[in-house]
């Protein structure tokens, strides 16, 4: 089964396909889109509890986990991979530490797990304006020993950064949200 495939739709399906009122109409839909986009055939079980089982035509198995009151899934394949979203997640205990993330308020994170490494990314809204907010950054960045392999301004309304330090990588982009600067960042790193 084309795993990482997948893991991106069915964490792409899970949230709204949790809040169909039917089990068959909801396993039905699914199978039909997975098999479409990855060209295998799929068995699909749902509870109607927010868990759901997708079932390879080889036997492999992916586990699908949805909590509508803490605003999160998880999505977990036979071989340990693991997508975790959530509104109000904290950051994992082996995120590394000396990556800069400006204070503001945390919107969301998503958190994908491999037998190598994860990839964490989340959004932070702040009321500072783009220029302020993008140079906080490069010096928190580069304090914490951080190189910049690219840093893009588009214009006064976006900016992209990225960075290196190791095998570890950061991506963040700086955007304009109405009155807030929103900041993304992407982060993968390698826990072995």
């Amino acid at each position: 089964m084309k795993t990482i495939n997948l893991l991106i739709i069915t964490a792409s399906l899970s949230f709204g396909l949790v809040s169909c009122s039917a089990d068959s109409i909801r396993d039905s839909i699914t199978e039909a889109v997975i098999e479409n986009q990855t060209g295998e055939d799929v068995e699909v079980e749902s509870d109607g509890d927010g868990n759901m089982v997708i079932k390879g035509e080889n036997g492999e198995e992916i586990n699908i986990n949805a909590d509508g009151e803490k605003g999160s899934f998880s999505v977990k394949g036979e071989d340990g991979e693991e997508v975790n979203f959530s509104t109000n997640a904290e950051l994992p205990d082996d995120f590394p530490s000396n990556i800069f993330v400006i204070n503001g308020e945390r919107q969301g994170l998503m958190n994908m797990t491999t037998d190598e490494g994860k990839m964490v990314s989340f959004a932070i809204s702040v009321d500072d304006d783009i220029s302020s907010v993008s140079k906080e950054i490069k010096e928190g960045m580069s304090k914490n020993d951080w190189k910049s392999s690219a840093s893009l301004m588009g214009s006064s309304e976006e900016g992209i950064q990225m960075y290196t330090n190791e095998k570890n990588q950061v991506q963040i982009i700086i955007s304009k949200d109405g009155d807030k600067t929103v900041v993304s960042y992407t982060v993968t790193y390698f826990t072995k």
